[in-house]
This record gives C-alpha cells, structure tokens and sequence, in this order.
C-alpha cells in the first residue's frame, strides 16, 4: 500500500493556503513516564522487566499494574534449597493480585526487585542462583500464587474449600482468562479516573486506596440504580466520583460510588458506551436509563444472569406504561 503524500495534494494545500500555514510543520510522539514505550511492551510479552515494589500501581479492584498496563508480578531469583537432604530450586510464585503474601514482602523489604510482565505461557525469565552466588538465566514454568486467587476468589477459589477442590482450580488457571476477566490496557481507565479526579485534586497519589474504602463502605452498592456488585472481580464495574468540595476535605459525605452503566449515562461521559467493558456489564446485568432507582441486583458468582425484565425496560412494557398514567 503506498502511503499518500499531502504535501502534493492539491485541495489540502489550497486549504492550507486559506489558512495562511504556508509553512508544513512536524510531528513527534510524546512518550510520556505513565505510558509505556514500544520497547517495554516488547519486553513485558517476551523477559519481562525489572522494577522496584515502589514502582508497582496496587489498582482498585486489588489487581497490579505498571505504569499503563495491568501485569503479573515474580521474583526473578531463584535459589536453591534443601528438602530431606536433596538440594532443589525453590522455584516461586507469579502474583496478579495485592494478596497478603504480597503484601507481606512488600513491608519487610520495599525495594526488593520484582519482575512485572504480561506473558499468557506461565513461562517466565528467571535467574537460578547458586551456592556460589553465580547467577544464570532460564526459563521455567511458574504457578499461580493461590494467595492471588483466594483474594479476587478467582475461578471461586477459597482457602476454605476441601483441598482436592482448591487443586483443581489451581491446576486449570489461564493467565489468558485472567486477562480477559482483568483486561491489560489501563489507558481506558486511567483516563477515566483522570477525568473524574482532576489532574491535581490533592489526593491522587492515594486515590486507590480511597476508592477501595468507598466501596466498602457502601456496601458495593451503586448509589443511583443500587446494583450490588459483591464479587471481587466485579468491583471494576463500580466507579468512585466526587466533586471539589471532596477533594479539598477529602469528605466522603460528597462522594458518589456508581456502576458503570450509571456513570457512562452522566453528561460528558457517554464516550465509555463504547467501552468493551461497558458492553460486558451491559450484556452481564443489564442497564436501564432511569433516574428511578431500580430494585437491587446482587452479582454472584456462577448464579443466574439477569433477565432483561430485570435488567432494563422494553419497549412493551414502557408503553404499556404509558397507557396507564
């Protein structure tokens, strides 16, 4: 395909003419800090890339990010140990989750190294290390932490099922579901918690753990069409807004926790109808466009879907509405 060339382009150039740019200008990407570059994409699908634990995002709905991007998380280091007089590997775990193991390595050494990466194989780059100390690098295949899964009940997984229970699950986990369940590009979403937050409202930086609050505290309830959504994995689906006087006192008697059916009907906001994600929750709970409450609805995980009787009005029954009054 050959590209066009618009410096020759006849009505362009008289249009640019009109215009009074009679000179062409340039263009150049802006890579920005949050963003990653096509190098760091390369290397999270191939070795992954080697980061600080300060360097990891701990996201609303509890899984990890980097910079743009939703992301696994291991320790490249493996090294050896002994188990009833046998020197092994002591191979670990990949996280995708701020589970409490996480959590517990993060406080006792905040600057560890960690590897963040987005490979579907389990096959990951890690650096066996021996008594030595000599370093060498490898592939291995990595199990999910069940950690991980017990936090998000990823696939229905608890501590508190029978064992032969918790192994089957472990046994059948997909880093690809994982993703589709948890899609990789955050651009999305960072730019709508941008736009509902503002750019310097005074507590971004801890915006997360925030929100995280809110929803605890009203139950995982959207405030205008009082879905529940109690499920780990669909708390994505509730978004956290407040407005200035929120922000400047951090006072949550302003703050508004919505679906996001809810959210995309707010003015300026209809831009995220065209979301995958808005399309899933659409075709998971249904959405009506009302200002009525609608009775609650509880998400659960493996229970009936909601019918469109449940989930919207038709174009029946608003008639018949009609009719009525």
């Amino acid at each position: 395909m050959k590209l066009i060339d618009f410096s020759r382009h006849g009505q362009l150039n008289f249009l640019r003419r009109q215009m009074g740019a009679h000179e062409l200008g340039s263009f150049a990407p802006v890579e920005s800090v949050r963003r990653l570059t096509p190098i760091e994409l390369d290397q999270l699908i191939s070795g992954g890339i080697d980061v600080s634990t300060e360097d990891i995002r701990i996201l609303d709905d509890g899984t990890l990010g980097y910079k743009d991007s939703r992301v696994l998380v291991y320790s490249r280091k493996v090294s050896l140990a002994s188990d009833a007089g046998d020197t092994i590997w002591q191979v670990p775990r990949f996280h995708f989750a701020n589970c409490k193991k996480l959590k517990d390595a993060r406080q006792r050494n905040r600057w560890a190294p960690y590897v963040v990466a987005t490979k579907e194989d389990a096959s990951f780059a890690v650096d066996r290390v021996d008594i030595w100390g000599r370093a060498e690098r490898a592939v291995l295949r990595l199990v999910v932490c069940e950690h991980c899964l017990h936090t998000l009940s990823f696939d229905g997984f608890s501590h508190d099922l029978p064992e032969h229970e918790r192994r089957r699950i472990l046994s059948s986990f997909s880093i690809w579901r994982f993703f589709k369940s948890y899609p990789k590009c955050l651009v999305v979403e960072d730019s709508v918690r941008e736009s509902d937050a503002g750019a310097n409202n005074g507590y971004v930086r801890d915006f997360s753990e925030f929100s995280a609050r809110m929803k605890r505290e009203r139950e995982y309830r959207c405030d205008r069409c009082k879905i529940v959504l109690m499920v780990p994995s669909d708390h994505r689906f509730l978004h956290v807004i407040y407005d200035d006087e929120a922000r400047r006192s951090r006072n949550s008697k302003n703050v508004r926790v919505l679906c996001l059916g809810c959210h995309a009907d707010q003015p300026k906001h209809e831009q995220m109808k065209s979301l995958l994600e808005y399309r899933e929750f659409v075709r998971r709970f249904g959405h009506a466009r009302s200002d009525r409450p609608l009775p609650p609805r509880v998400s659960s995980a493996g229970g009936p879907r909601p019918t469109s009787s449940q989930g919207r009005t038709t174009k029946r029954s608003r008639s018949t509405e009609a009719l009525t009054r």
